[in-house]
C-alpha cells in the first residue's frame, strides 16, 4: 500500500519501539512505588521531562493520552482563570480541531470569539488583535491544520496576545517533529501535541506549560505529576514520546527538504491531471500535505477507489472520516460546498518515496477518468 495519510497517524519507528521495549518487561515498575525498580521508574521519567522541556523550550510538562485531552485541560485551566478575574471571553478560531471547538462550546458561562481564516487558510495576527478585549483571558490558535497544513505565524499572534496581558494556547500536534518548536521564543503559554504524529506510539501526549499560567488536573485522583495529571504514568510511550520527538527534530532539516521534494513531485503530477485546484498555501504549509479539489468528483467515491487500487489518502480529518457534510475548514476558507466535497488531503513524511510519488499520480489519473463527470 502507499500510504499517504501520515497527518491522521504514523508508523511506529523502529528504534522508538526499541527504547520502550526495556520499560514493559525489564524497568516495569510503578514510578511512584519507592523500592528500587520504582525509583528507577521514577528516574526514567525524569529524564524524558527534562529532555521534553529542553527539545519544547518549556517549563513544565503534564503528560496525557493525547492531543485532545491536552487541549481539554489548557482551556479548562484558563477557564478557571478566567473566572477568578472576571475575564470570561475567549478567542479562537473557526477552523480548530474539535478538541478545542466542542470544550469551547461547553464554556456556557463565557463568551466566544471565532475567527475566520483568509482565503489562504491562514489565521493572521491583526484579527486576532482585532478581537481580543479586556474581558479575554486566552487565545487558542493551532499552530498548523490538520486539513490544509497551513502554518499560522504562531510566533507573532502570541505577541499580540502578550502585548495586551492574554494567554495563548496552541494545539501544536500537526507541527511537532514538522518545525521547529520553542514555546519561550515564540510566545507559547501553553501547548498541546500527541506522540503518534512523529513516529511515536499511540495514546500518549502532553501539555507543555511555560510562564505562570496555573494549571487546572483534568483527571482527578492520586498525586502523580505534582497533582497535574491523576493516574499511574504510562511510562513507555513517555521514553516512546521522547525518543520520536528527539529523532524527529534531529533529523528535521534533512526530512524537510526530502519531504518538500516528494510533495513538489506530486503536485506535478497532479496538476497535469486538469480541473484540480490547490487549497494548500504552498509558501505557509507543512512540507508534506496537500489538500486537492478534483472537479467532478465525490471525495468519497475517489478514495475508495483510491483505496482499492493501493493508495491511502483522506477527505479531511480523520476525526471526521465517513463524514458526509462539506469541511468547516475549507468551507471557512470560502471553498463552495462542492468544492469542499470534492477535496482529498495527501500527507506525505519521510517514510515515503519518489517511486511511490509516481505510482500515486498514475492512480490518481486513472481514478478521475474513472468517475469524473467534468
Amino acid at each position: 500500500m502507499i500510504y499517504f495519510d501520515n497527518a491522521a497517524t504514523t508508523a511506529l519507528e523502529p528504534k522508538v519501539l526499541s527504547a520502550m521495549t526495556p520499560y514493559y518487561n525489564q524497568v516495569f515498575a510503578n514510578p511512584s512505588s519507592s523500592h528500587s525498580m520504582g525509583i528507577a521508574s521514577h528516574k526514567a521519567m525524569d529524564d524524558c521531562t527534562s529532555e521534553l522541556k529542553r527539545l519544547l523550550g518549556a517549563d513544565t510538562i503534564v503528560y496525557t493520552s493525547g492531543g485532545s485531552e491536552s487541549d481539554n485541560q489548557a482551556i479548562l485551566s484558563a477557564a478557571a482563570l478566567g473566572r477568578r478575574l472576571n475575564k470570561k471571553h475567549i478567542v479562537s478560531t473557526s477552523i480548530e480541531h474539535p478538541a478545542v471547538l466542542k470544550y469551547l462550546e461547553n464554556l456556557d458561562d463565557f463568551s466566544v470569539t471565532l475567527v475566520n481564516p483568509h482565503s489562504d487558510g491562514l489565521i493572521y495576527p491583526c484579527d486576532i488583535a482585532q478581537a481580543i478585549t479586556d474581558k479575554t483571558v486566552l487565545v487558542s490558535v493551532m499552530y498548523a491544520n490538520n486539513e490544509t497544513g497551513a502554518l499560522m505565524p504562531i510566533t507573532e499572534i502570541g505577541a499580540v496576545c502578550h502585548e495586551r496581558g492574554v494567554y495563548l494556547h496552541t494545539d501544536a500536534v500537526q507541527a511537532a517533529g514538522k518545525v521547529n518548536i520553542d514555546c519561550r521564543g515564540q510566545n507559547i503559554d501553553l501547548l498541546s501535541l500527541s506522540a503518534h504524529k512523529f513516529h511515536g506510539p499511540r495514546g500518549v501526549g502532553l501539555l507543555c506549560v511555560t510562564g505562570d499560567m496555573p494549571i487546572i488536573p483534568f483527571v482527578l485522583g492520586g498525586g502523580q505529576q505534582s497533582g497535574l495529571r491523576a493516574g499511574t504514568e504510562n511510562l513507555p510511550s513517555i521514553v516512546g514520546m521522547t525518543r520520536a520527538l528527539s529523532m524527529s527534530i534531529d533529523k528535521l532539516y534533512d526530512n524537510t527538504a526530502y519531504v518538500s521534494s516528494l510533495r513538489a513531485a506530486l503536485l506535478q503530477g497532479v496538476m497535469s491531471l486538469g480541473g484540480t485546484h490547490i487549497n494548500t498555501d504552498l509558501s505557509h504549509s507543512l512540507p508534506g500535505t496537500l489538500n486537492v479539489s478534483f472537479d467532478g468528483c465525490d471525495a468519497s467515491a475517489l478514495l475508495e477507489l483510491f483505496d482499492l487500487k493501493g493508495l491511502i489518502a483522506s477527505g479531511g480529518s480523520a476525526c471526521h472520516s465517513g463524514c458526509l457534510t462539506p469541511s468547516y475548514v475549507l468551507t471557512a476558507m470560502g471553498l463552495s460546498p462542492s468544492a469542499a466535497l470534492s477535496s482529498v488531503r495527501f500527507s506525505l513524511d519521510a517514510y515515503n518515496t519518489m517511486p511511490e510519488v509516481n505510482d500515486a499520480v498514475a492512480i490518481i489519473k486513472d481514478c478521475i477518468n474513472k468517475i469524473a463527470y467534468r
